[in-house]
C-alpha cells in the first residue's frame, strides 16, 4: 500500500475547497476562531495557500464565516458601531459574555484586549457617544417645508434616541430587556413625507408592532 500522497497543486484547489476545510476544522475543534497554527496542524492545505488566495488569513476566515481572533488594524469606530447594535438589540447594557455571534461580530475578549477591561470599553464607548458631534437635536418649523436631514437616522442617532427613551416603546412600554427578541424601531413623530426632520426631538422609539400600526399620516382629531 502506497503511504505517500502528494498534496494537490494550489491551482487545483478551489476557493470553496479552502472555505469548506476552514469551517470543518473550526467545527472539529469546537471553536469559532481558527489560528494559522491550528490550521497548520489539522488543515488539509497550507495556510499560505489560503492567504495567497484571499489576500490575508483574516479575509479567508471572514469568507468562511469564522470569527477573527486578532486584528491589529480594527478601527475603534467599527468596534463601537458593533457595540451600539448589540446594546440596541438587547435594550440594555451588554454583558461581556453576550458579545458573541450571531448578535455580535466581535467577542468580549476583543474589547477587553483593546481597552484593558470590559468596563473600560463600555466607559470609553459612552464617553464617545456623549461627546460626539451632535446631529441637529432640535429644529423650528417654517412655512417652507425643506428637508435639512436625510430620512433614515444614523446608527449613532438611533442609539441616542433609544437611550433617551430607555430602550422602551413609547406607546406600549415593551422592551427587549424584558422580552428578548423584541425589535425596536426609530420613528418620526411628524412624518418625514410631510416635512418632519430626522432629529432628536422628532424621533421616538417604537416596537415593531406599534410601528406597523402607525400610519405615515398625522392623526386627526375626531
Amino acid at each position: 500500500m502506497n503511504q505517500f500522497k502528494l498534496e494537490p497543486w494550489p491551482q487545483d484547489i478551489t476557493d470553496e475547497d479552502i472555505i469548506t476545510d476552514l469551517r470543518n476544522i473550526a467545527k472539529s475543534i469546537g471553536s469559532e476562531y481558527l489560528t494559522v497554527k491550528q490550521y497548520e496542524e489539522f488543515g488539509r492545505f497550507d495556510p499560505a495557500t489560503a492567504k495567497l488566495r484571499f489576500g490575508t488569513w483574516n479575509k479567508a476566515l471572514t469568507r468562511a464565516g469564522l470569527k477573527i481572533s486578532h486584528r491589529n488594524s480594527l478601527p475603534r469606530a467599527e468596534l463601537f458601531e458593533n457595540l451600539e447594535r448589540v446594546w440596541m438589540a438587547l435594550g440594555r447594557q451588554p454583558r461581556m459574555h453576550e458579545m458573541r455571534k450571531p448578535m455580535s461580530l466581535f467577542s468580549g475578549d476583543v474589547y477587553k484586549k483593546r481597552f484593558g477591561s470590559w468596563r473600560s470599553a463600555l466607559e470609553t464607548f459612552v464617553k464617545t457617544v456623549d461627546s460626539s458631534p451632535a446631529e441637529i437635536d432640535n429644529y423650528q418649523e417654517t412655512d417652507i417645508q425643506r428637508h435639512r436631514t436625510p430620512r433614515n437616522p444614523s446608527l449613532r442617532l438611533k442609539f441616542k434616541v433609544m437611550r433617551r427613551d430607555n430602550f422602551k416603546c413609547k406607546l406600549c412600554g415593551a422592551s427587549p430587556a424584558l422580552k428578548p427578541g423584541l425589535v425596536l424601531h426609530i420613528d418620526h413623530i411628524k412624518p418625514w413625507i410631510i416635512g418632519g426632520e430626522t432629529v432628536m426631538n422628532n424621533l421616538e422609539t417604537l416596537c415593531e408592532q406599534c410601528n406597523i400600526g402607525k400610519s405615515d399620516l398625522p392623526m386627526e382629531e375626531e
